[in-house]
């Protein structure tokens, strides 16, 4: 009796740890240097994409242009990752009148940026195991 609680107890337990992943390993590189704050978020929503977050790490850039984000312990699902450099130190995206970014950013998958942001989908990917991911920032300046 004591072992089949414990081998019921050792299978749930398995299929709880199964459904996440250890880490989504995040490169973010640039052609430029900047100076500010990185800000990537992880986003699992499609209908609020540009406006929410599941998760977010916001570090100083750091001196040699690149960095890496590790998300850890994050669901099997799908997801997009939207980043930006904060260079002026407002905490936003700073935009001109017409919404144009006017601070280094990017988005997971590198979509072609055309009138405005990407959708969820051409920036998302499927998250089953470890996976490594580079986005590239864009800078209009």
């Amino acid at each position: 009796m004591k072992m089949n609680f414990l081998l019921t107890l050792s299978l749930i337990l398995g299929a709880f740890t199964a459904s996440y992943s250890q880490n989504i390993k995040v490169k973010i590189q640039s052609g430029k240097k900047h100076q500010g704050t990185l800000h990537v978020a992880l986003c699992n929503n499609p209908d609020d994409f540009m406006t929410e977050t599941y998760k977010q790490v916001s570090v100083k850039v750091p001196s040699t242009g690149e960095a890496t984000i590790d998300f850890s312990k994050i669901p099997h699902g799908k997801y997009a990752i939207r980043v930006y450099v904060d260079t002026d130190n407002s905490g936003d995206l700073t935009t001109n009148l017409i919404g144009i970014p006017e601070e280094p950013f990017g988005f997971s998958n590198n979509p072609r940026i055309k009138l405005g942001p990407p959708t969820f989908e051409a920036a998302s990917f499927d998250f089953k195991s470890d996976i490594n991911l580079t986005i590239n920032l864009l800078s209009v300046k």
